[in-house]
Order: structure tokens, then sequence, then C-alpha cells
């Protein structure tokens, strides 16, 4: 599996652009500065939580949508999906990671899905949305779109975040559905998506307990069903070969190492964690992910 993902990394990182085909190099390109956006939808949502539906395929899945006071109407906001870990739930996510509080202060909307028996398909984890091969990537496109309908969304500003088997989704959103989301923060988790080549280099973040024993930093075989993590610094070597970035890195914000010298520039980054675990929303460092992820978010919006 390293050795796959390694060389999946290497080629998208010598091609620059990955190995998409044209039907994706065209979807990038819509999103790029010259694309006409749409016009924002007449009333949209209220302020407030929103719980909605959607049919995907023959299922009915579910999300929240949180709309803060004070956005402006006409202008275009950010979206921000937030997917919980396997076993929880949207509404579980929202009430402790933060993001909520975080869009209240900054002025952007957040999604909250809920995943097939409590989990997400990232293509070695986990449960009933890895066994009945669900396409949670599928999902959060159509996500976007519904709230796009619903709500003035700056389609350049839209993003994924998420903890443990919500940020292996978050991971697979960078590689498979880089022309819909501008950059992803992934907290606990391991980038797995094998191959990962998305339509152009995109700018990540990882956020990661040193104690953590779930998904283990140093990685390998763990987790609850033994499932196998290259592990945090292989994530961020795999990230930094995929957007082409040169080997100079810095320390920033006391835990993170980043690398600022990337293809479109964009970034890579691992922020480490000690004295941490799995759960790290409420850490004892006061090292707020979204606070860290989303000034990492405005600097990158689509290209």
């Amino acid at each position: 599996m390293v050795a796959g993902l390694a060389a999946g990394a290497a080629a998208a990182g010598a091609a620059g652009l990955g190995s998409a085909d044209a039907s994706g190099a065209a979807a990038a390109s819509s999103a790029g500065a010259g694309a006409t956006q749409p016009a924002c939808p007449a009333g949209g949502y209220e302020p407030g939580e929103h719980r909605e539906t959607l049919q995907q395929q023959t299922r009915s899945r579910r999300y929240s949508v949180y709309v803060p006071a004070g956005i402006p109407a006409g202008e275009r906001a950010p979206l921000v999906l937030d997917f919980h870990g396997n076993g929880s739930s949207g509404a579980q996510e929202a009430s402790g990671s933060g993001w909520r509080q975080k869009a209240e202060r900054e002025g952007f909307i957040v999604a909250y899905p809920d995943g097939i028996g409590n989990g997400w398909n990232v293509g070695n984890c986990c449960g009933e949305a890895l066994s009945s091969k669900v396409d949670d990537v599928g999902f959060a496109r159509a996500i976007v779109q519904a709230v796009s309908a619903a709500a003035c969304i700056d389609p350049k500003r839209v993003y994924a975040t998420g903890i443990s088997n919500g940020a292996g989704l978050a991971h697979r959103l960078g590689c498979e559905a880089a022309d819909v989301f501008a950059a992803i923060a992934a907290a606990s988790a391991d980038l797995v998506t094998d191959p990962c080549t998305p339509p152009r280099p995109i700018a990540e973040l990882s956020v990661r307990g040193l104690d953590d024993t779930l998904v283990a930093y140093a990685g390998g075989n763990t987790g609850s069903t033994g499932w196998y993590s290259p592990g945090a610094k292989m994530t961020l070597e795999l990230w930094r070969t995929i957007d082409g970035c040169s080997a100079n890195s810095e320390t920033v914000l006391q835990y993170c190492q980043t690398y600022r010298e990337c293809k479109a520039g964009v970034e890579a980054t691992l922020c480490s964690l000690p004295g941490t675990g799995h759960i790290l929303y409420n850490n004892t460092l006061g090292f707020s992910v979204p606070d860290v992820a989303w000034d990492m978010f405005k600097r990158q919006p689509m290209p």
C-alpha cells in the first residue's frame, strides 16, 4: 500500500496536475477565474439550522445546514462540509468540532452530513459504507450542489474537513473532487486513497495527536478493524509530492510543519499535537482545529 500510494503521488507530482482525464481537466477549468458564476437563488435559507434530505441513487441521504446570522443578503458565502467520525453522526460532530462557532464568527455556512451506518467509504474503512461501496464522494458533491441551489454560495470557497473516518473522506475528496473543493483539513486520519491523482494541486492540512492509539501517528495496521494507515509523516510526504512542493519546510504555530513552495501556490501541512489522542478537538494545548484550518482555507480559494 505504501508503495502504491507513493508511486501514485510521484506520478501526480511529476505531471503537475495528476492523471485526470479530459473531463476532469474541463471541470477544473470551469471552476477557474474565467467561469461565470450562477446567480444567487432568490430567498434562500434563514439563519439557523436546517435538516435536509437528498436522494442519491436508491438511498435517502441526510445532512444539516447551519447558517449563521449576519451574512448580508446576496453576498456569496463560503461553505464548509464537516464529516463526523465512524460511529458518530452529523449532530454529534456539530456539537463538538467547533466549526459552528467558527462559522458564527467568520460568516460562512457549514454542513454536517450523516454517513450510512454512521460511517464513510474511504476505500479501506468503514462498516456498511465500505461493504456496500457507498459513493460518499458523490454524496459530498450532491450536498454542495443542493446547498448552492438554496443559498448564495461562493463556488471558489467550498472546503471539506472532518475527524477520523470523516477526515479520511476529506482526504479522499482532495484526491477525487478537487474540482469542487478548494482545500481540505483532516483531523486524526491519514491519506489512504490510492491512487490519489487530483486534477490540480490542492492545499491540505492534517492535525494529528501523537498519542493516538486508534489511528496511530506512526501508521501501520491499527484501528478497531485493523485497517492500514501510512502514518502522519508519510501522509505529509505524499501530499508534498502530489502538490509538487519543494523540500523546504518551516515550523509554524509551534506544532506544525508546512510546505509553502508548492505548485499553484498551495500548501501542505502537518500539525503534531503532543499529549493528545484521537479525539483532539478539545485538547489541552489550546490548539483550535477550526481556527488553524480556517486561516488556511482563507488563503486557499479555488484558483
